[in-house]
């Protein structure tokens, strides 16, 4: 289904959930003034939303009444652990990484085990902050959900659209039908159908896509004040609030480098963020990026690199291990950045660029990113 349309399905659904709430119900003419669409357009739709069950018929048009509608409200559980599951989407390497931001620790702990039991197609999974997150490949293959020993929850099917992904899963038991019971609430979740049948059921979501986009920092301090974590952490932040829904702050991480490096501040640590972008915000949020970092930093040497998707290519990793141990010269490092994909943002041919691209190289990996 094209974007506009799946749009368009998306703004009559909320619109019509917005007057159900208000006034118990809502009536064609009322959401065609509501969304500025022509009355047969929301009459089509609402035809096609009341045949798939999402909104009732509460009184047949007359002759001088229209006919009026409900938005039907599914049956979720009281509190919903899920706030929000998106994916971040790459489709040069055919990867996908589902992301779900829950209440919940045990629940995330919960779907982590299981889908690690049951996906095939999932590559590898973290519990970060309050996000689980799957890396995941395109494409399909059956799952084998039901009893113990068998696992209770598993992802049989994923497909990218245009500005959306398209996830089967299937589900066991009343734990996994309830975590699919309270996905529906959950921001980012577009569109979700369940099928169940008895003890099983299958769910088919519909999930907005974002780009991943890492940002490296280095040298934005100076040996009487400032850190470069703190400024890279709160630059990110304000600049996510303002793209509201089209940009998520998913991690950040500070990254150690060789401590006993000549050019080091103090002790020699970069940063980075990991942002959740529409793809439509990349440049722009980059350039703001820039700007609040230059507008801010106290040194001539600060270094600012980024890297967009979700595969680190392994002559990346190899510098960033490097840079724990000895200096990189500045000749080796434009090489690595041109095969690796990674673009400089801000301080090109600096010093504080080699700490900036070899924190990009540990964005998927906390456990080394400490370690020197």
């Amino acid at each position: 289904m094209p974007s506009k349309i799946l749009e368009r399905r998306l703004s009559i659904l909320e619109k019509a959930k917005q007057l159900t709430e208000e006034q118990g119900f809502f009536t064609i003419p009322q959401l065609s003034s509501l969304l500025g669409m022509p009355r047969t357009t929301v009459a089509d739709w609402v035809s096609r939303l009341v045949r798939e069950g999402h909104f009732k018929v509460l009184r047949p048009s007359s002759a001088r009444k229209p006919a009026t509608y409900a938005y039907v409200f599914k049956e979720v559980l009281p509190i919903s652990p899920c706030k929000r599951i998106f994916a971040l989407a790459d489709s040069a390497h055919m990867l996908v990484e589902l992301c779900h931001e829950c209440l919940s620790f045990g629940a995330m702990c919960f779907c982590q085990l299981e889908y690690q039991r049951s996906s095939r197609l999932l590559l590898s999974s973290r519990i970060e902050g309050s996000f689980l997150r799957l890396r995941m490949k395109i494409g399909k293959y059956s799952v084998d959900v039901g009893p113990p020993p068998k696992p209770a929850l598993g992802v049989e099917s994923i497909d990218l659209l245009e500005g959306f992904v398209k996830v089967i899963m299937k589900a066991y038991g009343g734990a996994a039908h309830s975590l699919m019971e309270t996905m529906p609430r959950a921001k980012g979740v577009v569109e979700i159908s369940v099928k169940k049948e008895g003890d099983f059921a299958v769910g088919e979501l519909l999930l907005k896509s974002y780009v991943r986009v890492a940002v490296g920092v280095d040298d934005t301090d100076s040996s009487e004040e400032g850190a470069t974590w703190a400024l890279t952490l709160d630059v990110a932040r304000r600049l996510c609030e303002k793209l509201g829904e089209d940009a998520i702050l998913l991690s950040h991480k500070v990254v150690a480098l060789d401590p006993l490096n000549k050019w080091r501040t103090a002790g020699n640590y970069a940063s980075l963020v990991e942002v959740a972008l529409h793809p439509s915000k990349v440049s722009s949020f980059l350039e703001a990026f820039a700007r609040e970092i230059t507008e801010q930093s106290l040194s001539s040497l600060t270094g600012v690199a980024w890297l967009q998707g979700l595969y680190i290519p392994q002559v990346l990793r190899q510098l960033g291990f490097a840079a724990k141990k000895m200096e990189i010269p500045l000749e080796k490092l434009e090489s690595v950045c041109k095969e690796a994909g990674v673009e400089v943002l801000l301080g090109e041919g600096k010093r504080g660029c080699v700490g900036a691209v070899a924190a990009l190289s540990f964005v998927d990996d906390v456990k080394h990113a400490l370690k020197v």
